[in-house]
């Protein structure tokens, strides 16, 4: 059983495993009872993820009865990156109705999948919760509001919370000088 269990946590910090990996590692962690540990459920939401298997993905964030901020925001990205927004959205929604604090990556992904819909009226919405939040000069979730304004053509608001952050980091700096150069180019 150590073996197993050694094997178990070296494919688990692996970037990424193909599907038939994902499988066996799922059953294992069910086998060892560890499939209900967000910390592991996690990973395998990522993984089936990866492999575009979002059936298994929501599967087993289902059956994961404490669910982290990392469970919750692993799936919600998992949505997100599948393009699948409306999905991802009423995740976001679960996730602040379930009394779990959504933190700055969340913020950040739902706000990328807004830009993505070209959604300006529901980033608008996301960035005033992510102010509520107490995440307002978060560096993570404000270079992705800079990103995503920028895509949406509102380089005057992208600038705007630039200029909000009294010692922006390099990657505010860059977030911004992207989204100049996007429609400066355009």
């Amino acid at each position: 059983m150590h073996s197993h269990f050694k094997s178990l946590l070296s494919q688990l910090t692996k970037p990424n495993n193909a599907l038939s990996v994902t499988r066996i590692l799922h059953a294992l962690l069910i086998k060892h009872r560890l499939s209900s540990d967000p910390f592991y459920a996690t990973k395998i939401v990522r993984f089936y993820a990866i492999n575009n298997d979002l059936i298994s993905a929501h599967t087993v964030f289902d059956t994961t009865p404490h669910r982290s901020i990392f469970l919750w925001n692993s799936i919600i990205r998992a949505y997100a990156q599948a393009h699948k927004f409306f999905d991802a959205f009423l995740l976001f929604k679960r996730l602040r109705s379930s009394g779990t604090q959504p933190d700055n990556y969340t913020f950040a992904c739902v706000a990328r999948a807004c830009a993505e819909r070209f959604d300006v009226e529901a980033l608008r919405v996301v960035h005033g919760q992510a102010v509520a939040f107490g995440l307002g000069l978060d560096f993570i979730c404000n270079s992705a509001l800079i990103s995503c304004y920028s895509k949406l053509g509102l380089v005057d608001v992208a600038s705007c919370v630039f200029c909000g952050i009294e010692e922006p980091d390099l990657v505010l700096w860059n977030a911004m000088i992207s989204g100049w150069d996007f429609w400066r180019f355009s």
